[in-house]
């Protein structure tokens, strides 16, 4: 999320000086956040990371941050990435871009 505003801004500059043409108003996602969310977000995060060496770190944020982990796993792999995977990208795909955002 941090980074993310930032990039906004950035692309909300470029429409501003490009045109509409450079911008989609396309919604994904729908405006609540339920319980499938919950449960596509364990799932795509599962299977995404299941091959990775150090998937044992999601026990310990789980352990040690429980209320952060649980924000994560539903609204970034359960809102945001899941249904992105459904319309836009693969999973693997998705691993790569969360791969190189946590290597930014």
């Amino acid at each position: 999320m941090p980074t993310c505003i930032p990039a906004c801004y950035g692309m909300i500059g470029v429409v501003q000086r490009k045109g509409p043409a450079y911008a989609s108003t396309r919604v994904l996602r729908k405006t609540t956040v339920d319980e499938d969310d919950v449960k596509k977000g364990r799932e795509l995060r599962s299977r995404i990371y299941s091959g990775v060496g150090n998937s044992d770190i999601f026990n310990l944020m789980d352990k040690y941050f429980t209320d952060l982990f649980t924000f994560s796993t539903v609204v970034t792999w359960g809102y945001l990435i899941s249904k992105a995977n459904e319309e836009v990208f693969q999973p693997q795909e998705s691993h790569l871009i969360i791969a190189a955002s946590i290597a930014a």
